[in-house]
């Protein structure tokens, strides 16, 4: 993991005073993608982990949306459908490509669906 990711993470659970964990679904961390994908959880592409799922053992999503802003996350993306619990997707991306997302699952056809705030 590249090291302001652990910095910025670290901090997150300090300020959250809460555990955080790491998403369980594959590629959580890491993902072997080719070159050719931008995301930043890509080793392939980033040669190193930019991004990380997580699932913070709280309920206050605005907290959580707010601390992470505050903290510099490059990129936050929020997931209320996720199990065992809410979600959310934070990188150190460039700050000159900051992104902030919703992702929800569409009923009908199961697939993720992006909002972006």
């Amino acid at each position: 993991m590249h090291p302001e990711l652990l910095e910025k993470l670290d901090e997150l659970r300090e300020r959250l005073d809460r555990p955080i964990s790491i998403s369980p679904a594959e590629g959580a961390i890491g993902r072997h993608m080719g070159a050719g994908s931008g995301s930043y959880h890509n080793v392939d592409r980033h040669k190193g982990v930019l991004a990380v799922d997580i699932m913070p053992a709280t309920d206050d999503v605005k907290k959580c949306f707010r601390l992470a802003k505050a903290i510099g996350f490059g990129g936050i993306g929020i997931y209320p459908h996720w199990k065992p619990r809410w979600g959310m997707h934070v990188d150190v991306r460039p700050k000159a490509r900051k992104a902030r997302w919703f992702g929800v699952r569409n009923c009908a056809t199961g697939k993720q669906e992006y909002f972006y705030l």
